[in-house]
């Protein structure tokens, strides 16, 4: 899962206007367009999907947090895969 993000730069030129937009973004409506055409899921608990959810979208208090995973055991697969497609791609 890669959640999108929403922020507001520091030096934005209008600031009150991106608050305003990220209220809406993360609001049951601004959401709905990312959940029917993308497939996302809202990140805010307490958004319903009502009638906007796409097969297989869920609230995010319906999803499940991943296992521990064992960080060696992560480094070494991704040092075998560099080792396997590099060659590949020089």
């Amino acid at each position: 899962m890669i959640p999108l993000t929403v922020a507001a730069l520091k030096s934005a030129p209008h600031p009150n206007v991106a608050r305003a937009f990220i209220d809406f973004v993360l609001s049951p409506e601004g959401a709905a367009p990312m959940m029917t055409q993308e497939g996302e899921f809202p990140l805010r608990p307490g958004i319903p999907l009502g009638d906007h959810g796409a097969d297989g979208v869920r609230t995010i208090d319906k999803i499940r947090r991943p296992a521990a995973f064992d960080i060696d055991k992560l480094l070494a697969a991704r040092d075998r895969a560099i080792e396997l497609y590099t060659p590949l791609f020089t």
